[in-house]
């Protein structure tokens, strides 16, 4: 409802304590001033008043700007020849400015929202005046007076009727509010009791299920190593089979040689007799000598195929970490700014879903705007679909530029970069340093090192590594050695000197911590090979020579694990290629293209695994960033080479990268140029 009373211009904003052009009356009687009543509709003396309709007073100091009688302004004339288009007109000078000839096609604008007819919807504007029907008891326009109310008690608005009304709503109001109160505790009851009943329910089954797969796993085990026992008899039994063949057909060909000896002491006739046994036995000899060559073939060619494939165990321990999702319940709570009052008819509607979806299933866009909860220590990595369709996410923050420099947080040529417990390494190559930051705040924490060959300083570092328990391992491509130091970067001890012995280096290059074993994986660049030593430094063994064969190397440089640590990967630079091994060296697979359409690798540097086994390779010849699975299928390139596949990320440019690693969050760490470039997770921007 709208009241033109000027009597209301001395009572002060319950929430400012200043008098205003437009005044709110709010259910609980208190007024509020126009400003504040944009921000926030509620009392702020009656925090527990319930919204409802609001009576809106229009007072001082705006009066008309035609009759200047003191009349307060209700409308705007927009015009720019009506004082630049703020001429304030009360609601009778208003009807005169659009009944006259020269401003009757000028735009009036209402001051404040107009009401509507209770009846017919229509504003209280200049045509429709407000008047209040008594018998049915609402606020109605003069254009229903005659239609709708003919013969009701109607009356204009006054003062007092004002009055009397403000009453019946301070006791309306206090009744609805009981009202809306016991429904609100009813429906948080109803609530309560349903996401009771869904917990216990859930727990239940989950509670079951935990059984099943333990006695489903522990059934399996047993069945596999009762097959395993089984397997390993047959093979057992295999080459006992051969062995004993093999005997005969030695013992054989010993009586065979024994009787040609014997048969020089004959007569001729016996000697002629022993020719035809011999020539027989011959036949005999030879033909076991082709079974038992046969029987070897045959063991050779199975290869043990009969036992267990324990490769694909790790697929499944990925899934069993993936299993299930949880997406936690969204706070009702906002900020004080944000509230705005329930409407009147249903102010504690709550609506409440039991539905989730099945385990294992992926969750709808809706439920991926929250946090979600995947696997184990609440991580999220992108699927092999999402690398393809979507690649390694945005720029989120660099350090340096490609101009370079010496100074603090800047680099020349960054040959790797590592990240661990919330700090990030970098190698600075040229200016013989290594350079630790925040991965946070991306600012500069400490410096180790300079220029020279004592303990603690370096010529070339190039390969970075950090252990479990905070200690960096550095290599030392220009002074041929390995130096540690502890986690604030004071200098523990160094290992190795230049040569090609046990434990000698000739260009280390690449260093990786193994996570399974805390040993340390160091590629020996000169000496074509790969060295690996103890935690403390101590040599264990080596594997590798010069070559190009599978097992091979000419001048590896970057060297990763898998998460668990079962495969080590690394690049041979100048073999154009990626070797897989085991953990003790035994050679597995090489990649040596990278997909039909990207064309081979070149100089392939730094490399990394994801908690998923996918591999992340720095093509430093081809200057792009080549995503692959383990077993060799690409699965995205950065200079968008993988033509063929669905791709909405655009290609990146990347000059020369040297060092790549992801952290457990999905975060990839790029070392290029003269700059490091972090892509996935959101953090402040920094560059240079």
């Amino acid at each position: 409802m709208i009241f033109n009373m000027s009597d209301y211009s001395t009572i002060p904003c319950v929430s400012c304590g200043n008098c205003a052009d437009i005044a709110h009356i709010l259910p609980c009687c208190h007024r509020l001033c126009q400003p504040c009543a944009v921000k926030d509709m509620r009392c702020p003396r009656c925090p527990d008043s319930l919204s409802g309709q609001l009576i809106t007073v229009c007072v001082g100091p705006r009066p008309c700007g035609v009759c200047l009688a003191g009349c307060p302004g209700v409308y705007e004339c927009s015009d720019q020849t009506c004082e630049d288009g703020h001429l304030t007109l009360c609601g009778e000078c208003a009807r005169q400015h659009r009944r006259a000839r020269q401003t009757s096609s000028h735009q009036l604008l209402a001051l404040w929202k107009i009401p509507t007819c209770s009846t017919c919807d229509r504003a209280f504007d200049l045509d429709n005046e407000v008047w209040f029907c008594k018998t049915c008891d609402a606020a109605i326009g003069t254009c229903c007076i005659d239609s709708l109310h003919d013969g009701h008690s109607c009356r204009p608005i006054t003062p007092s009727l004002a009055a009397k009304l403000q009453s019946r709503m301070t006791e309306l109001g206090t009744e609805a509010a009981d009202r809306e109160l016991e429904r609100g505790r009813e429906s948080s009851e109803e609530i309560l009791k349903l996401a009771d009943e869904l917990y216990e329910d859930q727990d239940a089954r989950l509670t079951e299920l935990e059984k099943d797969i333990l006695t489903a796993v522990g059934e399996r085990f047993k069945a596999l190593r009762k097959l395993l026992r089984l397997q390993d008899e047959q093979v057992r039994s295999d080459i006992a089979s051969v062995r004993a063949e093999l005997a005969r057909v030695s013992e054989a060909r010993c009586l065979l040689s024994a009787a040609a000896t014997e048969t020089a002491r004959l007569q001729p006739r016996e000697a002629v007799i022993a020719h035809n046994l011999i020539k027989n036995r011959k036949v005999e000899v030879a033909d076991m000598t082709r079974r038992g060559e046969e029987l070897c073939r045959l063991l050779r060619e199975r290869e043990f195929k009969q036992f267990l494939d324990l490769g694909s165990f790790q697929d499944l321990v990925v899934r069993i970490a993936n299993f299930g999702f949880v997406v936690p319940w969204e706070t009702m709570a906002v900020l004080e700014s944000q509230k705005s009052p329930p409407p009147s008819d249903a102010p504690f509607d709550c609506h409440f879903s039991n539905h989730q979806p099945p385990l294992g299933a992926t969750p709808s866009a809706a439920t991926t705007n929250h946090h979600s909860v995947r696997g184990f220590g609440g991580l999220h990595l992108k699927s092999d679909e999402e690398i393809t369709r979507l690649g390694i996410g945005s720029l989120t923050g660099q350090i340096g530029d490609a101009a370079g420099g010496s100074g603090l947080g800047q680099f020349r040529s960054p040959y790797s970069v590592c990240n661990r417990s919330g700090r990030m390494f970098v190698s600075d190559s040229l200016n013989h340093r290594v350079q630790v930051f925040d991965t946070d705040t991306l600012e500069l924490v400490y410096t180790i090192g300079q220029r020279g060959d004592a303990e603690g300083e370096f010529c070339d570092p190039s390969g970075i590594g950090v252990d479990s328990d905070g200690r960096i391992i550095v290599a030392e491509y220009g002074n041929d050695r390995v130096q540690i130091f502890d986690r604030d970067g004071k200098f523990l001890h160094c290992c190795g000197t230049f040569g090609s012995g046990e434990g000698e280096f000739y260009g280390p290059f690449g260093v990786h911590v193994c996570p399974a074993t805390q040993n340390l994986l160091i590629t020996d660049s000169c000496n074509h090979r790969v060295q690996v030593l103890s935690p403390r430094g101590r040599f264990l063994f080596a594997f590798g020579s010069k070559g190009s064969e599978p097992g091979q190397f000419l001048y590896p440089e970057g060297i990763g694990t898998t998460l668990d640590g079962s495969s080590v990967i690394v690049s041979d630079k100048d073999n154009g290629r990626i070797q897989i091994f085991t953990q003790r060296g035994v050679f597995i697979r090489q990649i040596t293209t990278a997909f039909e359409r990207c064309g081979p690798l070149s100089g392939p540097l730094g490399v990394a695994a994801d908690a998923q086994g996918r591999l992340y390779c720095c093509d430093c010849g081809n200057s792009r960033i080549v995503c692959l699975r383990i077993t060799g299928e690409v699965l995205w390139c950065s200079d968008g080479s993988h033509e063929g596949l669905p791709v909405q990320q655009p290609s990146l440019t990347f000059a020369a990268p040297t060092g790549v690693c992801i952290d457990q969050s999905g975060t990839l760490y790029v070392a290029c140029d003269h700059a490091v470039m972090i892509f996935g997770q959101e953090r402040q921007q920094r560059v240079g």
